[in-house]
């Protein structure tokens, strides 16, 4: 394993650090199944890329996630998963972004 991360674009290093610090090229990814239908979470400021099907929200969090988790957790959500971007995303977003 590697412990620092390197981005080339056009030839050009344009981003090198720690994955963890890298971390701000990408969003937390979360998804959250309900019994009845998910929560409108679309206006919470860092909240994007929501989708619902079915019972199913998923959606990407910048920031804070607090707010994000107050309003699921009022819905009763049956499952809940929560992950940090993998490299290839981060990757894939920052080339994206620029």
């Amino acid at each position: 394993m590697c412990d620092r991360v390197g981005i080339l674009k056009d030839g050009k290093l344009v981003e090198l650090g720690h994955l963890s610090e890298m971390k701000h090229l990408s969003a937390l990814n979360v998804q959250a199944t309900f019994s009845g239908v998910p929560p409108k979470v679309d206006h919470i400021k860092g909240v994007t890329n929501v989708k619902i099907i079915g019972h199913e929200l998923s959606c990407q969090v910048t920031g804070s996630i607090n707010e994000l988790l107050n309003i699921l957790a009022k819905a009763s959500p049956k499952t809940l998963i929560s992950r940090e971007p993998t490299l290839e995303e981060l990757f894939l977003n920052y080339m994206a972004i620029k």
